[in-house]
């Protein structure tokens, strides 16, 4: 069953072991902040985003390599 959202997809990713449980909790709220930039939901908080940007970084580089090295087995 795919995911319902983009913030459920890394936790299906996680049950196929694509990623492991904790990448996958650490990525689960980039869905979110994702959702208010790309729509605008109320007001954003600069602060909030920048501070982000660096965890957000690591997350997804880790996302990367975790699903290619299961793509790969």
């Amino acid at each position: 069953m795919p995911p319902a959202d983009y913030t459920d997809s890394f936790t299906a990713a996680a049950r196929i072991g694509a990623i492991d449980a904790e990448l996958a909790a650490r990525l689960k709220p980039s869905g979110g902040l994702r959702n208010a930039l790309i729509h605008e939901y109320g007001d954003i908080d600069d602060a909030l985003v920048h501070a982000s940007i660096p965890l957000a970084l690591d997350g997804f580089k880790r996302y990367i390599a975790a699903v290619n090295k299961w793509l790969d087995s």
